[in-house]
């Protein structure tokens, strides 16, 4: 029995131009208007397409088949269950991350967040038995990555454009747009935690499981053993152990607050422009796919993390039965709320990766987009004490699924993206033994902001500077400056 997370890539959507377009056409094209498909975007786990409605860019995006199966079938158990059907059913309390994200979009559209991001277009024709009356989706059998897997019911829904470039996409960029991004992070969880207050549905829905959520670091270690280099392999695995005794069996973790995560915020999702010719700013955030607020409950942690620490010792042919037994071991934990320092260190995780950062300035990107986080949304001191920990764990994550999952489909390129200097990020920072000048630097980050009057973004010089590798030309005068003050 596959894993879900083995799922997902098994059935990611495999749709041609011609089949998107037909979409556009049955579903959101009314009278006269022209619908063209642009490209197809880059993504894990689902398929996203850049398209135009008579001349107005759009997002159309498919659901994976584990995302779409879970949404038909808790959404076709919720229409049994109504009164004129007569079934006598009870109506599920568990929704999809599909519905979540209709939440999410509806409560940041509100202007007192200062937060932009995609909303949902509704389908242009009456509701079916298919869609089950939801007019955010449409839904149609479409062919997936896996030959051995026939067509599935994909969930399929439209957004609108967020104007402006991907960060990734930006080749040249000053250290204080990557400020100005944890800033808007920061506004970001301000509102999450709203939403957390006033929606006791969203916060229901969020309640899942998702393996790319940081605290369930333990997961892949079955994943762990797909890394050909030995000392890969031994570097993400000394970055799992020291989680699993620092955060989950120290206890640390149980001293984070909680709340709903975005979980992605990479420079693919961090959307920039110059909208007054200040400078590249953050304009929008998009893909809210990892969204959770689902986690295991930290006192039973010890006690998983003691027989996860027997299951290393399984060899490769038991490698399936102990990824179904973590599944099953995690399926039955009661539901808690996320971390929220998680998403900073994700942020941070993915500044490393920036062209900032590979131009030889990673951790100083990393602290940029902490101080503005910080100044948005102040981290406590017990959050502030594992930063570099937090932002090693995202990283082995990445490298670890990133290179699963391109062992599965090695014509996805964009799993290949980050796969480099992920790797040399995870080794600057957990490799090259510099945790005291790190966590300097972190620390610096978060104390001292100032920001100029009539600006709203601190200032980073003193955050600005190239990484240990790099000569430091000025070495010497430092030296003798600080000696004379």
């Amino acid at each position: 029995m596959a894993s879900d997370e083995d799922r997902r890539k098994l059935l990611k959507p495999k749709v041609a131009a011609e089949e998107v377009l037909s979409i556009l056409n049955d579903f959101y094209v009314a009278g006269d208007e022209h619908a063209e498909v642009l490209r197809e975007l880059d993504s894990y786990d689902d398929a996203n397409y850049l398209v135009k409605i008579d001349g107005e860019r759009a997002l159309l995006k498919i659901h994976n088949g584990v995302e779409s199966e879970k949404y038909i079938r808790l959404h076709a158990a919720r229409k049994r269950a109504e009164p004129n059907n007569g079934e006598g059913v009870s109506a599920p309390t568990e929704s999809s991350i599909i519905d979540l994200h209709t939440a999410l979009y509806n409560h940041l559209a509100k202007p007192e967040y200062n937060v932009n991001t995609c909303k949902t277009i509704p389908v242009k024709r009456p509701p079916s038995k298919e869609d089950y009356g939801d007019h955010s989706v449409c839904i149609r059998k479409l062919p997936v990555v896996s030959s051995e897997h026939p067509p599935q019911n994909l969930v399929i829904r439209l957004h609108t454009w967020v104007d402006g470039i991907p960060l990734s996409s930006t080749k040249f960029f000053p250290l204080e747009t990557l400020v100005d991004a944890g800033a808007y992070l920061g506004r970001m969880c301000h509102a999450l935690d709203d939403l957390v207050a006033s929606d006791a549905s969203a916060l229901e829905i969020s309640k899942r499981y998702f393996a790319w959520d940081g605290r369930h670091l333990m997961d892949a270690m079955p994943y762990v053993e797909h890394i050909d280099d030995p000392e890969r392999r031994k570097l993400v695995s000394s970055v799992i152990d020291t989680f699993r005794k620092v955060i989950l069996e120290g206890g640390e973790g149980n001293k984070f607050r909680l709340g709903i995560n975005h979980g992605d915020f990479s420079d693919a999702n961090i959307i920039v422009s110059d909208l007054d010719n200040t400078g590249l700013r953050v304009s929008g955030a998009i893909d809210f796919g990892d969204t959770v607020y689902r986690l295991v409950i930290p006192p039973m942690c010890g006690c998983r993390c003691q027989l996860l620490v027997k299951l290393e010792t399984l060899d490769r042919r038991r490698a399936r039965a102990q990824s179904l037994l973590l599944t099953l071991l995690t399926a039955i934990y009661l539901p808690c709320k996320s971390w929220r320092v998680l998403d900073v260190t994700t942020a941070m995780a993915y500044a490393l990766l920036t062209s900032y950062g590979k131009a030889g300035r990673s951790i100083s990107a990393a602290c940029a987009v902490l101080r503005g986080f910080h100044h948005s949304y102040p981290l406590t001191p017990d959050e502030r004490k594992h930063l570099r920990l937090l932002v090693a764990s995202r990283l082995a994550l990445s490298v670890t699924f990133g290179n699963y999952s391109f062992k599965k489909n090695p014509a996805n390129e964009y799993l290949l993206l980050h796969a480099k200097p992920a790797w040399n990020a995870l080794d600057l920072l957990w490799g090259k033994q510099l945790p005291d000048a790190i966590d300097n630097a972190f620390n610096v980050a978060c104390e001292n902001i100032k920001v100029k009057k009539g600006s709203t973004t601190p200032e980073c010089a003193d955050v600005s500077f190239p990484d240990p590798w790099i000569p430091d030309l000025l070495a010497s005068a430092r030296s003798e400056l600080t000696k004379a003050t």
